[in-house]
């Protein structure tokens, strides 16, 4: 009896540290792609918010050659020089309303303006707060003009507003509280590009 218990324990070691070790070499075989596709998805996060074009096959060089990274009080900013202008993003974390909303916030030189908007992680309703994936309510932040106080405004109309001269965005529909929660975290990101950058 005292043989079987044993027999058993050490096979269940055994078989347990035979998938831990070749877990373990999977990993670090795979750590140096798992990074680069991590950078990848960061990248053409970064490219999207500030609404630079790229295909599959150019994305990543295209964000390396043209988005310059400088740091300021610890914070990463992205920065795209083009024409005669440059434009600003941030990394940012923010509580929805089922967990943290991560994503890229770009902004023009006076932080006046915000570029785009790009979400790299959420845990929000499919079908609901989920929606901010969407294009047509991202589009709403691009180009769009930050009122007197250097902020948007959320309102619940229903109807997205395409208008970038009144500092409005429009929620989703049936998503009042994502949609609250994306406009506290934008107005904060701004702030904080306001400070980093200096910006009256």
């Amino acid at each position: 009896m005292k043989k079987g218990i044993i027999y058993t324990i050490m096979f269940t070691l055994a078989v347990s540290f035979i998938f831990v070790f070749f877990l373990s070499v999977a990993n670090e075989l795979t750590k140096d792609i798992t990074e680069k596709n991590a950078e990848l998805a960061l990248g053409k996060t970064v490219l999207k918010a500030f609404n630079i074009p790229f295909t599959k096959d150019n994305a990543y060089s295209l964000y390396t050659d043209t988005i310059k990274i400088i740091q300021k009080a610890d914070t990463n900013l992205y920065v795209y020089k083009h024409q005669d202008t440059t434009d600003y993003a941030i990394l940012f974390s923010g509580m929805g309303l089922w967990g943290q909303i991560q994503g890229i916030l770009a902004v023009n030189d006076s932080v006046t303006m915000i570029v785009g908007i790009e979400f790299l992680s959420h845990n929000e309703t499919p079908g609901l707060g989920g929606r901010i994936d969407e294009e047509i309510y991202k589009e709403q932040f691009q180009g769009e003009f930050l009122n007197k106080d250097g902020k948007i405004v959320g309102t619940r109309n229903g109807t997205y507003d395409y208008n970038h001269q009144n500092s409005i965005i429009d929620g989703i529909t049936g998503a009042s509280r994502t949609s609250d929660s994306v406009v506290t975290i934008v107005n904060h990101e701004v702030s904080r590009l306001r400070t980093l950058l200096g910006a009256n």
